[in-house]
């Protein structure tokens, strides 16, 4: 990578980043956060300049999972830069294969909130859901078409809140005797509201199907009740 600096403006070019499971299984960035991070010292207010990263790529591997988990992002593009005295305001964009990672977000650093946007596009997931086989899983397809979700979160009182809209194409699933097979879509909605003094948190979801064959219901023994 390459780095210019003008000021309180710093521009990388082409950043690499390898993130890796060791056999142990910690990961190998575990001893460079725990050193840059130090319980006994209160953190100071972050002072950032504006920073800019172009044509990033970050690579995750797990060589302890089977199959071995390995996924590339490609094209990452970073703008951060201080929005007033109080905020920190960034966006973020990615591709992974031919899908398309969008985020942004702001992080008051007085109040300690983080608010987040984040969307995804035309993303297959089949080959990353396949690791659910432990839990009897099986996907065949899956097609991601478009995934929004808006996240906040207070790191004081632990508050969080979640609303997130997800359209899903092209799907084959099977879970024991109940498989899942469309072409058509599935849409699913869902708003969490967590907060700390209440470990239940508030979920409401809905779920929509077309053009869809659920099969195998009738072996469910509960569904007769």
């Amino acid at each position: 990578s390459s780095r210019q600096s003008d000021g309180f403006f710093r521009r990388i070019d082409h950043p690499r980043l390898s993130i890796e499971r060791q056999n142990d299984l910690t990961w190998n960035i575990e001893h460079f956060l725990k050193e840059k991070v130090s319980p006994t010292k209160p953190t100071p207010p972050l002072v950032i300049a504006k920073i800019k990263v172009i044509g990033g790529e970050i690579s995750i591997n797990d060589p302890t999972a089977q199959p071995n988990f390995l996924k590339k992002f490609n094209n990452l593009n970073l703008d951060m830069a201080p929005g007033g005295f109080k905020d920190i305001i960034f966006k973020l964009s990615a591709e992974l294969n031919k899908s398309k990672i969008f985020i942004d977000g702001k992080f008051n650093q007085s109040k300690k909130i983080l608010a987040v946007n984040c969307e995804v596009k035309d993303i297959q997931l089949a080959d990353t859901l396949q690791y659910l086989d432990a839990f009897e899983v099986s996907i065949n397809s899956l097609l991601l078409e478009n995934a929004k979700a808006a996240i906040k979160y207070s790191f004081d009182s632990g508050d969080l809140k979640v609303e997130a809209k997800t359209n899903i194409a092209d799907f084959d699933i099977k879970t024991g005797h109940v498989s899942i097979r469309g072409l058509g879509k599935l849409s699913f909605s869902t708003l969490v509201n967590q907060r700390l003094k209440n470990p239940n948190p508030d979920l409401s979801a809905s779920l929509e199907l077309e053009n869809t064959k659920i099969d195998g219901l009738k072996d469910i023994g509960w569904l007769e009740k």
